[in-house]
């Protein structure tokens, strides 16, 4: 392997316009090239990650659901119906924007 190959720019994406190369490089930095002038640089990314996206957050309340249903401590899940229950819940569950919202709602539905 080429020395400089290893410290180069690394990732490149040449979106469908062509007009820049955006490039990772050393140091986990982005930047992009201008292909028209060959002009270099530096791209400060602003991003935000969600991980408690809405699949994520469905399959939590299901498997949460099935947990409670296999093993609640009370069979009778304290005289409620526990289906009715878990419908009713969750597009309440489903609305929130954060996880601590979501373990909220989740909470009121155990009562």
């Amino acid at each position: 392997m080429n020395p400089s190959a290893k410290n180069g720019p690394r990732q490149l994406f040449l979106p469908e316009n062509g007009d820049r190369i955006y490039a990772l490089t050393k140091g986990g930095l982005v930047g992009s090239v201008i292909t028209k002038d060959n002009k270099a640089e530096k791209l400060t990314p602003n991003y935000c990650i969600h991980f408690f996206n809405t699949y994520l957050r469905k399959q939590i309340y299901y498997d949460a659901c099935c947990a409670l249903d296999r093993g609640f401590y009370d069979s009778q899940f304290r005289k409620s119906d526990f289906v009715t229950l878990r419908d009713k819940y969750h597009p309440l569950a489903m609305a929130p924007s954060t996880a601590e919202d979501f373990h909220y709602i989740f909470n009121l539905m155990l009562g």
